[in-house]
């Protein structure tokens, strides 16, 4: 059987994503609920290490830079991260974009191998790996 892993959305996220995920049968916690949307990146990565401990959660962000700016941190911690592509189309507002993105792929960030670092469209998700320069972020 699958163990589904709890997803931690951060707070670049509109938290009632995590009420809506809930609602929807999942196991989602925002980092609000858990006082931690006010922590920067790497505090934020060692604080949900060592709530969580190592496996079992996955943490959804709008940030798709982190592996490229905290790729250190989350490889020492083993981080399960799961990324929000930010090309969406122009008359998406970001929010909704984001909002559409991880409901669509929940059942799959869920399920996500831990340690990995994941990005999700609307369309495809596939490990990350860095963007080519000259393509927007």
């Amino acid at each position: 059987m699958i163990e589904l892993a709890r997803l931690v959305i951060d707070a670049d996220i509109d938290k009632r994503v995590a009420t809506e995920l809930k609602f929807r049968g999942r196991d989602a916690v925002a980092t609000s609920e858990l006082e931690l949307h006010h922590e920067k990146d790497e505090p934020l990565l060692r604080a949900l290490a060592d709530h969580f401990g190592p496996n079992g959660w996955v943490l959804v962000s709008g940030d798709d830079a982190m592996p490229d700016d905290h790729g250190d941190v989350l490889a020492e911690l083993g981080v399960t991260l799961a990324t929000v592509d930010p090309r969406r189309p122009e008359v998406t507002e970001e929010a909704a974009w984001r909002r559409d993105v991880i409901h669509r792929w929940a059942h799959a960030i869920q399920i996500q191998e831990p340690g990995t670092i994941r990005r999700y469209s609307a369309v495809r998700h596939g490990l990350w790996r860095p963007r080519r320069s000259g393509r927007r972020r």
